[in-house]
């Protein structure tokens, strides 16, 4: 017996949090992953994190431009763009993350923001 997934009206609001990392430095998704979760958490708490529920999002992170995206509930967007911003070192390098904006689905993600950098 296979589970029934929730309907879309019980499921909670998602937003995404398109980022840019500003360094000298490339990093891979796993360095982002494990900096932004110890931001994330120092700032925040466990139990808020908990609310925000963060996911940063693999098929839309783009090594070479360094932008990606965060997936986050929408009764904490404004928390989660503060411990995206407070966000200063990814493996011992120093970094800055611009939030570049905030969108509701995956597809205006891409389409504004993602694949508008050049």
């Amino acid at each position: 017996m296979s589970l029934k997934p929730l309907p879309s009206s019980l499921r909670g609001k998602e937003r995404y949090l398109i980022f840019k990392i500003e360094s000298d430095t490339k990093f891979g998704l796993g360095e982002v992953v494990k900096a932004v979760w110890r931001s994330f958490i120092n700032f925040l708490g466990e139990q808020t994190v908990s609310g925000v529920n963060p996911w940063i999002m693999g098929d839309l992170f783009n090594r070479d431009k360094q932008v990606g995206a965060v997936r986050v509930s929408k009764d904490y967007v404004e928390d989660a763009r503060a411990a995206l911003a407070l966000t200063r070192q990814v493996n011992n390098h120093d970094v800055c993350f611009h939030v570049l904006g905030v969108t509701g689905t995956i597809e205006s993600a891409r389409s504004k923001y993602i694949r508008a950098i050049d």
